[in-house]
């Protein structure tokens, strides 16, 4: 079920551009229906594909932002993915290598995939990233006989056939009233897909901003035109939900049937029915919604929604109606009116070339190493625990630094914590210990033996020996004396904030809010 997905993505995105190019009318001999069902079909293959996203700021754009809002503007105005080789092999497993760039920054990744295990490798990072979902369940204790049977190959195939079969069944209908664009043209021509020449049915096709929510409509409409086959196609998926396999199927993973046994003709024309009212419901709900979006914001939707901004898409089929190339262009470009200072201009742009269309494709085997990182750890991993597994020279650390993901901060207040940063009579500010240590990612532990509180930073790899009642602490075995002894206020241990944030390599200071009514310590760091 997993790999269904994923081997269809790239297929459905395909299909999208398909429908806004045409829908499913035959232009100039080519049968775009087949070739849309065509292209879901792909069970293998090989492609390369491209996504852009290009943002247009004012010029004067950085002169009036700080230092940090200029450089996110700099490092998001382009974003650029490229995937330079995709492989899809018939029995679910996929990889893929590409890019992704982002301003002057770009990093490379690996990333191969089989129906339980998935593995990451970025640029930077000396250990991949596993995605193991055997050992995820085994681990939660959810892998019972459902599940395992989930997994199990001839369980995998099966349900990939009867979504195909949902998929087709749907897709005849929803595609079949797609309406086609007014500018829609289709020739012959030479184009070179991985090296090899081919000669390719072309079809282009646009729509500006101003046909967009017309074209909309009318699709909604013409759904809601055809009663009768809104009840085919309910026929059809009951059918396929009643038959052997699904029945045959659902009962090995556990799942019981919605369905009534033994259903008689009239019960099924009864269901039928009231699915096909719930239906038409739901579609005149969209349309009356759509209409309604569009006079309560008319004047703002027009200022996007314009003769300049515009969705455009070139199809590049073979003689089985493979789709072997796509090129897509999104732009929307606001009126000055509309303008949302300081982004002018925004526009998407995509590619593919699709080779080896359900031919023998191998993809490389996977082998995750013991000492790789799961995937699902980065849930609760500090960003600056996964900056400590990449190489400082890369372009991934340098993305964590522009994005500020090296920098802590930690706020406490002096009226409301319950634990407050303290001044004291001679005019030193102390700290609860575990607070600021917990608060930076470190840990507290006491080792009886000596007596002493022991503060370990992983971040920095420091740490500090210290006793209560005691201004001589040990910093990396190094004899220090503080400002202030470590004392205990009601259960608490405190202690000098200066001494303690500076040994963990940063810095604070105090913060006096007058409009709010409110004093508070800030403690920042930069790993």
């Amino acid at each position: 079920m997993k790999h269904w997905k994923l081997r269809t993505m790239m297929a459905l995105l395909l299909a999208a551009v398909l429908l806004v190019a045409a829908g499913c009318q035959a232009v100039g001999g080519v049968d775009l229906n087949k070739a849309l069902q065509q292209s879901l079909r792909v069970t293998s293959g090989e492609s390369a594909h491209t996504l852009e996203l290009e943002l247009t700021f004012a010029e004067d754009a950085a002169d009036q932002m700080s230092a940090e809002e200029a450089e996110m503007l700099r490092l998001f105005s382009s974003i650029k993915l490229e995937l330079d080789e995709v492989k899809q092999q018939a029995n679910g497993n996929a990889s893929m290598r590409g890019a992704l760039a982002l301003g002057d920054l770009e990093i490379g990744f690996r990333a191969v995939a089989t129906d339980t295990l998935v593995m990451v490798e970025l640029d930077g990072v000396a250990r991949p990233l596993v995605l193991d979902l055997n050992a995820m369940l085994e681990e939660s204790g959810e892998l019972d006989d459902s599940t395992a049977a989930l997994f199990d190959a001839d369980a995998q195939a099966e349900l990939t056939e009867l979504t195909r079969e949902a998929v087709y069944t749907a897709g005849d209908f929803l595609i079949g009233h797609l309406p086609n664009p007014e500018r829609i043209a289709v020739g012959g021509v030479q184009e070179e897909i991985h090296g090899e020449t081919l000669s390719l049915m072309k079809v282009s096709a646009e729509l500006d901003g101003t046909e967009v929510l017309g074209w909309a409509k009318g699709y909604l409409e013409a759904l809601l035109a055809d009663r009768a086959g809104i009840e085919t196609l309910l026929t059809e998926l009951m059918a396929l939900a009643e038959s052997d396999a699904a029945q045959e199927l659902l009962g090995s993973l556990g799942v019981e049937t919605m369905l009534p046994a033994d259903m008689d003709e009239a019960a099924r024309a009864e269901q039928i029915a009231e699915g096909a009212e719930e239906m038409v419901s739901t579609l005149e709900m969209l349309l009356d919604e759509l209409e309604t979006f569009e006079a309560d914001n008319g004047d703002s939707l027009a200022g996007w929604l314009n003769e300049q901004s515009y969705i455009a898409a070139d199809l590049y089929i073979d003689s089985k109606l493979d789709v072997r190339k796509s090129d897509m262009e999104l732009v929307l470009q606001p009126s000055e009116e509309a303008l949302m200072w300081p982004l002018e201009r925004i526009a998407v742009r995509s590619s593919a070339e699709l080779w080896n269309v359900n031919g023998a494709v191998e993809v490389e085997a996977l082998e995750a190493p013991a000492d790789a990182i799961p995937l699902e750890s980065l849930m609760w991993m500090e960003s600056y625990d996964l900056m400590q597994e990449m190489e400082a020279s890369s372009d991934l650390y340098r993305l964590f630094e522009r994005l500020g993901l090296n920098r802590q901060e930690l706020t406490l207040y002096a009226q409301y914590d319950y634990y407050p940063p303290i001044v004291t009579p001679d005019g030193v500010t102390i700290v609860p210990l575990r607070t600021v240590a917990e608060g930076l990612g470190g840990e507290v532990t006491y080792e009886a033996a000596t007596g002493r509180y022991v503060v370990y930073d992983p971040a920095t790899g420091t740490t500090i020996a210290l006793a209560k009642n005691d201004d001589s602490v040990l910093v990396n075995g190094l004899a220090r004396t503080w400002s202030y002894p470590v004392i205990n206020l009601d259960g608490v241990l405190y202690v000098p904030a200066r001494n303690m944030v500076e040994a963990l390599g940063g810095t604070l200071h105090w913060v006096n809010d007058e409009e709010l009514e409110l004093r508070y310590l800030e403690i920042e760091r930069v790993l």
